[in-house]
């Protein structure tokens, strides 16, 4: 079993101060088929954002990113690669001052605590310990400020000690390509158990590709295409080759270089969906660029959705609702509340509809605002005034809990004098 108890951000694009997204479970009982039990500790299985726009809950989901595009590919920066990390900008000290990062995870039902303090140029702190026996120990740990920048297991010590790492590179990253195992588990818990968005070609592609793996899932799929109202009957795809222009992208010390290429081939597919026409009792064929957008999210969508599922994976999407009908996105929903699985979702929306205690606990909704233009981010659980199965939506929209757009409505008059000025110029 795989999962995520939290994660911490401070200092990351409109981050400035501390902001934790916590998928522990509260005391609220309303749900409980959306709860993860593991020992005496209960953990969610979705989390909704909400915000208007530019309110930064999509750079929580970028910060998450980050972490594990750093932990995944640092072991191979150069001296002098700057780490790539965005601070707050809007004041001269948060420019200044490091970024933070943190998580607490499960693999195989064993706790694991990971973080980092970084700058432009170097990692300043890097902890990693874990619970094996429900008691925390050191793997190692890292602050180029302490006497001894680094600490390791005493059981592993001779061999962390032997590991060389540049002020730029994560341990983490860099011991795992040195093969060491406890922190490969870790390393390969980014890789591929946290799986960012698919809502396009790259996400169709794995559709197609369990589907071509296992033909027997085509069955599956399609039944599934079809309660979900799609009149999908049946996926006719080809693998084919085409032409492309290839780049090659490099760091040069500080520089980044993009150099072309010779013309390549890779893959791709050809794909076709047939749909009945009952009146005629015939079927007939669309492109898959025919089709709508809603129809091509929701079928890339689901070839990893139901591989997340069966995986017990974490799901990351930003505007889960986009191009999607509300019925789809409340069916996706529930598909990862009711799952027998332990698999996570963590989602931004605007979708309203969707904000509902018959879908949503309190502790699975959060809402970000933009205050002295930093986000700060709060759970409707934190609002003691709100019961359970209250119309989240209505009080949402009517502004109880912020986190919408305060739009000065005087903008329509000024667009009206700005429309007379062109007429009359």
């Amino acid at each position: 079993m795989n999962m995520i108890q939290n994660i911490i951000i401070e200092n990351f694009l409109s981050i400035k101060k501390k902001l934790e997204i916590n998928f522990e479970a509260t005391a609220t009982k309303s749900h409980n088929e959306s709860v993860i039990n593991l020992d005496n500790s209960k953990y969610l299985k979705t989390i909704a954002i909400y915000g208007p726009n530019a309110s930064g809950k999509t750079n929580i989901l970028k910060a998450l990113d980050y972490m594990k595009w750093l932990i995944l590919n640092s072991y191979n920066f150069n001296e002098g690669v700057k780490t790539g990390r965005i601070p707050f900008k809007l004041d001269k000290n948060s420019r200044n001052k490091p970024t933070y990062f943190e998580i607490n995870f499960f693999i195989k039902k064993i706790k694991y605590n990971y973080s980092f303090k970084l700058d432009d140029e170097k990692i300043i702190e890097e902890n990693l310990n874990y619970y094996p026996k429900g008691k925390i120990t050191l793997i190692f740990s890292r602050n180029i400020n302490s006497e001894e920048e680094f600490k390791f297991n005493h059981e592993d010590k001779a061999t962390l000690q032997k590991i060389r790492v540049r002020p730029n590179q994560l341990f983490l990253s860099k011991a795992t390509y040195e093969n060491y195992k406890k922190t490969e588990e870790v390393y390969k818990f980014f890789r591929e158990n946290i799986v960012n968005g698919l809502k396009n070609e790259k996400g169709l592609n794995y559709t197609l590709r369990l589907i071509e793996i296992n033909p027997k899932i085509k069955d599956m799929y399609l039944e599934f295409l079809q309660k979900a109202d799609f009149s999908i009957d049946e996926i006719i795809f080809e693998k084919k080759k085409r032409k492309v222009n290839g780049f090659e992208f490099k760091i040069d010390k500080n520089n980044p270089v993009m150099n072309s290429l010779p013309e390549q081939e890779e893959d791709y597919y050809e794909l076709f969906l047939s749909h009945r026409n009952k009146d005629e009792n015939s079927n007939y064929n669309l492109g898959f660029n025919e089709e709508s957008d809603g129809t091509k999210v929701f079928f890339s969508l689901l070839g990893p959705i139901l591989n997340i599922l069966e995986n017990n994976k974490i799901l990351i999407v930003d505007e889960l609702e986009a191009s999607l009908h509300p019925e789809l996105t409340s069916l996706i929903i529930e598909i990862f509340n009711n799952s027998k699985s332990r698999s996570q979702l963590l989602f931004t929306t605007h979708d309203t509809n969707v904000l509902s205690p018959e879908l949503f606990r309190k502790d699975q909704i959060y809402f970000t605002n933009r205050t002295n233009n930093e986000t700060d981010c709060f759970s409707l659980y934190d609002f003691g005034d709100v019961r359970e199965g209250a119309d989240y939506e209505k009080q949402y929209l009517d502004g109880k809990y912020g986190a919408v757009p305060t739009i000065d409505k005087r903008i329509i008059s000024l667009i009206k004098q700005w429309q007379e000025k062109v007429i009359r110029d």
